[in-house]
């Protein structure tokens, strides 16, 4: 499973995190280990903080397992309705721009230059 964490977006990687299939730690280690491996490595990254990354790691990966951050089941009557329906349900009549606010015009002819 941690091959196809290379190929993951970020979004992908975060939900599988929040959902705990996804170690925070395991997961940095994976790249850290990419980078290493990497042979352009020295042209691609200026510095490497392994140490910072594996701290936030371990705080990432404390957090997700907090019960304050349980993901909460969600049932289709609670489901959010989706923002274009909110949008759309929401309507106000709008005033077009155009005739909102009328053209600038400049009050006379600037003076001739002599």
């Amino acid at each position: 499973m941690a091959a196809e964490w290379l190929g993951m977006t970020a979004a992908d990687l975060g939900r599988g995190i929040g959902r705990g299939e996804i170690d925070p730690l395991a997961l940095t280690k994976e790249y850290l280990a990419a980078i290493q491996g990497h042979p352009l490595r020295d042209r691609i990254y200026a510095r490497l903080t392994e140490s910072r990354a594996l701290a936030e790691a371990e705080a990432a990966a404390a957090r997700a397992m907090s019960p304050a951050n349980a993901q909460v089941q969600m049932t289709p009557a609670k489901a959010p309705i989706p923002v274009l329906e909110r949008i759309r349900a929401n309507r106000i009549a709008q005033t077009p721009p155009a005739a909102a606010v009328p053209p600038a015009r400049p009050a006379a002819a600037p003076p001739a230059v002599p």
